[in-house]
């Protein structure tokens, strides 16, 4: 009986071994000193950049494959490039796949295709009805609460991904999907740069993650991305995006231009400059002396530091929201053109309404009260929009997107 257990035990490993197999895709690193400039240029490839704690830089990818055949992982293996090459300083790395390589990703086994298809069950639309009025609150969020959701969205294991998708059976029903009907590939692509090298970021169609605090100078440029990180502190950074996602925990300066971004979320800004167009943009709190140039977005400041200094907002055709400071401030709002202010107080009441004037003029000028802490003035210029102000206490089932 004992042999019998032996057997069945090292029969399930041997399968196991089988069914998950992980295949090295590129694997070198190269000395590097302070002179360095990397430059990173992805086309449908997702990559995690660490630091490197000794002069060095390291490149490691691999997928890890469940449940693939070996002709359809070498299928896939063959349609990845990457090479890298150092000359006189300048180290380049390229890396490219025909298809996009998210970090996870899974289809139906073929004998499991039963249904028509596979459908996205978002668990806040799932219970709607019965949460119509708690999905519509309007209030305020805290630093906090905005770095949860960019938690939420960190790729999780395939258990948890499936959890969130059902199969679409031709009779109309839907059913769970078990991790045993599927197979699916997860892709470890890891970079370890030293704090000190200079890092440029191409891409196309790609996933960049930097963990955990960066304060490398870097330099982004891509497009129908998206862009996570945990800490950007480098003054000189310079990014932009055309068209993905942007989540950061914190940014401490540097430039940023956000364009048609569909998901921005960032816990706390200081010292920074944003640019921005077609973009829904959230922010938990605004810290010390940022400035904001927007066209026709959407734009949610939560709350601001005790001493945000000064804050600057130039917006053309946008929404915005804005929670009043829990501390003392002023506030004055230049407009032009076809301009709306709603001022709604704590207890739900709104005033205000639509100006139109054909050149600028101050609309309102709410001067600080002096009374307590002082944490700032903003200055907001409006050229037609919309400005949505609430305070400290306001919340409303009304919903004004």
């Amino acid at each position: 009986m004992r042999n019998l257990f032996k057997i069945t035990c090292l029969v399930l490993i041997t399968l196991n071994s089988l069914n998950a197999q992980r295949k090295e895709v590129y694997l070198k690193s190269f000395d590097v000193n302070k002179q360095t400039i990397a430059t990173i240029n992805l086309q449908n490839i997702s990559v995690s950049i660490e630091e490197s704690f000794d002069d060095r830089i390291y490149f490691d990818y691999s997928i890890e494959f469940t449940d693939y055949s070996k002709k359809e992982i070498d299928d896939l293996l063959k349609k990845i490039e990457v090479d890298a090459s150092l000359l006189n300083n300048y180290l380049t790395l390229r890396a490219s796949s025909e298809s996009k390589m998210t970090v996870s990703s899974f289809e139906l086994k073929s004998s499991d295709r039963n249904g028509i298809g596979v459908v996205y069950e978002d668990s806040g639309l799932k219970n709607k009805k019965t949460n119509i009025n708690k999905e519509n609150v309007i209030k305020r969020k805290s630093k906090e609460s905005v770095i949860l959701e960019i938690n939420k969205n960190e790729v999780k294991n395939i258990e948890n991904i499936l959890s969130s998708f059902r199969q679409f059976e031709a009779s109309g029903k839907q059913k769970e999907i078990n991790v045993n009907d599927v197979k699916y590939k997860r892709s470890h692509f890891i970079v370890k740069i030293p704090s000190y090298v200079k890092l440029i970021v191409l891409g196309d169609n790609s996933n960049i993650e930097l963990n955990p605090i960066f304060e490398n100078v870097l330099e982004v440029t891509i497009e129908n991305s998206s862009f996570r990180a945990n800490e950007l502190l480098n003054p000189k950074n310079k990014i932009k995006i055309e068209k993905g996602n942007f989540m950061v925990k914190k940014i401490n300066g540097g430039d940023y231009i956000l364009n048609s971004i569909s998901n921005g979320l960032i816990g706390s800004i200081s010292e920074s400059k944003i640019t921005s167009e077609f973009s829904k943009i959230e922010i938990g709190e605004i810290g010390k002396n940022n400035s904001i140039t927007d066209f026709n977005g959407k734009l949610w400041f939560y709350d601001f530091s005790t001493e945000f200094k000064n804050f600057s907002l130039k917006s053309e055709y946008s929404k915005v929201h804005l929670f009043y400071p829990t501390t003392d401030f002023g506030l004055r709002i230049m407009a032009n053109n076809a301009v709306n202010v709603t001022i709604f107080s704590k207890n739900g009441n709104s005033t205000g309404g639509e100006s139109r004037v054909d050149s600028p003029y101050v609309l309102m000028d709410r001067k600080a009260k002096r009374i307590g802490d002082f944490s700032g003035d903003m200055n907001l210029e409006m050229d037609n929009g919309f400005t949505f102000l609430y305070e400290e206490n306001f919340e409303s089932n009304k919903e004004n997107d």
